[in-house]
């Protein structure tokens, strides 16, 4: 079963704020039900995307990952916490979709020449222990950047670093030979 709220804990008093996930409509508010999300922080700026989870509110069992990739105000979020404030806390995300994020297991890192890095993981469809479930590995290191348009952020391909070893149909055969098939790693 997934976490239905959203925790703010103040070390400094020892305060504990929660609020319970707004609804968005669709399956936007499931991504912080998600497990394995790709994350970097910068200023008061956290970004995000990608994980593995329902996919839908009444699910019970994780079957999906997510495409979407989110740019959360850290210091808006939090008072929204803190204020149980869910109409505050959506306005302190911008949302963006993107099949180049669809990813869990791997890493982000956001570098000085402000391009984002999604540094390998895997698309899992279906429930973890289904023997039908598929499991597509990135393969890859996928470098983009980050734009707003309007109200919604635009993600755009800058380049990519792989070995171009066999599609993951074949995993197996190379697993021993690259670095780009790996998941669920610190990096």
């Amino acid at each position: 079963r997934s976490n239905d709220s959203i925790y703010v804990y103040v070390p400094g008093s020892d305060s504990l704020y929660s609020m319970v996930i707004p609804s968005y409509g669709g399956d936007t508010g499931n991504v912080f039900r998600c497990t394995n999300l790709e994350h970097t922080e910068q200023g008061q700026y956290m970004y995000a995307c990608g994980g593995y989870g329902i996919a839908n509110a009444g699910d019970t069992v994780a079957t999906k990952t997510y495409s979407y990739f989110m740019k959360m105000d850290m210091p808006k979020m939090i008072s929204a916490v803190k204020a149980n404030n869910p109409g505050a806390f959506k306005e302190s995300i911008m949302w963006g979709q993107s099949d180049m994020v669809c990813a869990t297991g791997g890493e982000m890192f956001l570098l000085p020449d402000n391009n984002f890095y999604l540094v390998v993981g895997h698309k899992f469809t279906g429930a973890y222990l289904d023997p039908n479930a598929i499991q597509e590995y990135v393969d890859s290191v996928r470098v983009f950047t980050v734009s707003t348009s309007g109200n919604q952020l635009e993600l755009n391909r800058t380049g990519s670093f792989t070995d171009n070893l066999a599609s993951a149909t074949t995993y197996h055969l190379h697993d021993s030979l690259t670095q780009f098939r790996r998941r669920d790693l610190v990096i």
